[in-house]
């Protein structure tokens, strides 16, 4: 449900958007073209969202990427993702302002 919300959202804001139901389609979606940035949902049970940023954070082709992590509101998980390598996170109910303004920042719409 919150991939369907962000790609519209996205979509309305400018920005190109392929969407990847876990971490296996992410890979496979980078491999075909490096983003302007990733967003991954990072709470339980979406945990591989943490690795997923591993992942790219340890890979020199894609380090440079800005990764933002949607979680729940508890500051564990937001703690987490910042350890993991997400630049910026965006708290659950979705915060479109923080997001958009992360956004901006990190990789505007072209």
């Amino acid at each position: 449900m919150i991939a369907r919300v962000l790609s519209v959202l996205l979509k309305n804001w400018g920005y190109v958007v392929e969407t990847a139901m876990d971490a296996g389609e992410a890979r496979v979606s980078v491999s075909r073209g490096l983003p302007a940035a990733i967003i991954t949902d990072v709470e339980p049970p979406a945990l591989d969202g943490l690795q997923l940023t591993r992942f790219f954070k340890s890979d020199p082709a894609t380090r440079g990427v800005p990764i933002i992590g949607i979680h729940a509101a508890d500051g564990v998980t937001e703690q987490a993702a910042l350890a993991a390598g997400c630049i910026g996170c965006v708290g659950k109910p979705l915060d479109t302002h923080r997001l958009l303004a992360l956004l901006r920042v990190l990789a505007p719409a072209s």
